[in-house]
């Protein structure tokens, strides 16, 4: 009788033990099943309505693009050009000279070395030495805001291509970033500066610009899938005539740009340029001709075929911290689980 009663108790013990056990293991796989879904469900959701913020730049970060645009020479003549820029870190840019001394200002820029490899050109009619491969090596130095990442300074250490400056500098990427954003202006002048005087001459004066974030999508950057946010930037400028500063020529351009949050940068630019139709070209009835015709025509491309990013920790490590936080405290409230349903099976009462 005693011998059934203990053998009642232990087996009755034993279904405990495998009850408690199934009950930790079953929490233990649920707990790893939230760990694994937090990320996923917290990246599915910021996609819907998430505003991307500037990106902090770092020395050392790298990119490289190819460049294929006409020359100025021969619309007909394309060359790319291999750019590859390097981060040397933060810098600041007095303006202070840029309007006739009534601006005192300091922009806050990112300091970026660049260097150009012209590698390639192409061209309807080329000759035997044309169609060879040609590499042109040039460096510049380039000044990029902090809070939109726009080119506001150039020295491209050539004298025949003056130094320049954007002042105030163009909103091309009005962050932070949100489908459907949109940013126009009225100021913006290109500013050069004579080398051998340090005069500073006005080139271009903005007559409008504006900037809407239109989509999200992927890119296929060199074989990569990327995502990016495609911008519309256009704007309308007037070239300023030194002989004649009160007439000058009025250029229309649009770009349509894609920015990937994960790179930090610009993967991809097509730029075009309205122009005006020549009369003979205008199809239509007499008299069209005293009306005004225009086309967009390409004016090239700009293609990330290459980075390098410093070591940083950004949002998606700390979504990942706090995935990697609730599963160390599901390890241990199944390893606290386990040890206590073992000593109840060992020392049963």
């Amino acid at each position: 009788m005693k011998l059934m009663k203990a053998l009642s108790e232990e087996s009755m013990f034993t279904s405990n033990f495998v009850r408690s056990f199934f009950v930790v293991l079953v929490v233990g796989i649920l707990l790893f099943s939230v760990v694994v879904s937090l990320p996923l469900s917290i990246s599915s959701t910021a996609e819907e309505d998430q505003e991307y913020e500037a990106p902090e730049w770092k020395a050392g970060d790298r990119w490289e693009y190819d460049v294929t645009e006409p020359t100025p020479e021969d619309p007909d003549l394309w060359v790319t050009t291999r750019i590859e820029q390097e981060v040397m870190g933060d810098a600041e840019i007095e303006v202070e000279d840029l309007d006739g001394g009534e601006t005192e200002e300091v922009l806050e820029v990112y300091w970026v070395e660049e260097t150009q490899r012209a590698q390639d050109m192409r061209g309807d009619e080329m000759d035997e030495q044309q169609d060879e491969d040609e590499e042109i090596t040039m460096t510049a130095e380039r000044g990029f805001t902090r809070d939109n990442l726009f080119p506001a300074y150039t020295d491209s250490h050539n004298p025949n291509i003056w130094e320049s400056y954007y002042y105030p500098p163009l909103v091309e990427l009005d962050f932070p970033l949100s489908i459907g954003d949109e940013h126009s202006s009225t100021e913006g002048t290109l500013y050069e500066v004579d080398p051998e005087t340090d005069e500073v001459v006005a080139r271009i004066n903005i007559i409008q610009y504006q900037t809407k974030v239109e989509e999200r999508v992927t890119k296929d950057i060199n074989g990569e899938q990327v995502d990016a946010l495609r911008v519309n930037f256009s704007y309308m400028g007037e070239l300023i005539d030194d002989d004649n500063p009160e007439e000058g020529t009025t250029q229309w351009r649009r770009e349509e740009i894609y920015y990937s949050p994960d790179i930090k940068n610009v993967v991809h630019r097509e730029r075009y340029e309205t122009r005006a139709i020549p009369p003979e070209e205008i199809p239509g009835e007499p008299g069209y001709e005293d009306e005004f015709y225009a086309r967009e025509a390409s004016m090239g491309n700009e293609s990330l075929v290459g980075y390098y990013l410093e070591e940083r920790r950004g949002e998606a490590d700390e979504l990942l911290s706090a995935g990697e936080l609730l599963g160390v405290i599901g390890l241990i409230v199944v390893g606290a689980s386990s040890i206590y349903v073992i000593k109840r099976w060992r020392s049963p009462e």
